[in-house]
């Protein structure tokens, strides 16, 4: 099926109700199959939390900072 352009700069025109209209920005998105899964995107957070928190005990620079937050809050939120 041949897709026609409309002058519109956002979407693409089709007959077919069956093609999504894309906005032209998400069309320039590249397709990755590298996608992390939930899991590891957790994982990865997870990591970095760790290492706020160890930057946090080992700097001498930090030793009396009393926080109200962790590193999980800066990491999440």
């Amino acid at each position: 099926m041949r897709t026609v352009f409309s002058n519109s700069m956002t979407t693409p025109t089709s007959k077919d109700p069956s093609i999504p209209k894309i906005p032209r920005g998400v069309r320039a998105l590249p397709i990755t199959n590298g996608t992390p899964s939930p899991r590891e995107e957790l994982s990865a957070l997870q990591q970095d939390v760790a290492q706020i928190e160890r930057w946090w005990a080992d700097q001498a620079r930090w030793k009396h900072t009393k926080r109200v937050y962790t590193g999980t809050f800066l990491i999440f939120f």
